[in-house]
């Protein structure tokens, strides 16, 4: 009677831990849709960090930070919603596609950067000082870009 007890006990242990693996751990669908979507945001942020400070300062660097978090956090939210039924397709890639033109923004600038880091060590100051003036504009641009994807994410009932 206890070796049957005891085997019991141990099924259902077993049971519970099999159950565990197969639906405890599983991930939820809109996980891994920032890494999916926007696999080399790391890298470009880091870049633009690294030469933007020195061009248009860490304020606006840490802003621009901070508009990339606010992206992925919108870019997932979009995502959440467009699972419970409140956004269709087509507003959930139009927060997709938002949230790539954003990255795209960003590595623009990074590209002004090393343009104007270039034009600075070639002694070509006129060139520097234009190529900080679009990348101080475009830094700007990045918090349109997160109002508008803001309002994309916003909960809406899905159209038909």
């Amino acid at each position: 009677m206890q070796k049957w007890a005891l085997a019991s006990v141990a099924a259902a242990l077993l049971i519970i831990v099999v159950g565990y693996l197969a639906y405890g751990r599983r991930a939820e669908p809109c996980d891994n849709i920032v890494t999916a979507t926007l696999p080399d945001l790391p890298d470009k942020l880091y870049n633009f960090n690294g030469y933007g400070e020195g061009i248009i300062g860490k304020e606006k660097v840490q802003e621009v930070d901070a508009h990339a978090k606010k992206v992925t956090e919108l870019l997932k939210s979009c995502c959440q919603q467009f699972h419970k039924g409140a956004m269709t397709a087509e507003q959930q890639q139009a927060c997709v596609t938002g949230a790539k033109n954003f990255v795209a923004k960003i590595n623009e600038i990074a590209t002004l950067f090393e343009d104007a880091d270039n034009a600075g060590q070639e002694g070509n100051l006129n060139e520097m000082d234009a190529k900080v003036a679009q990348a101080q504009q475009l830094s700007g641009a990045t918090a349109v870009m997160v109002d508008e994807l803001s309002k994309l994410a916003e909960p809406a009932s899905p159209k038909k």
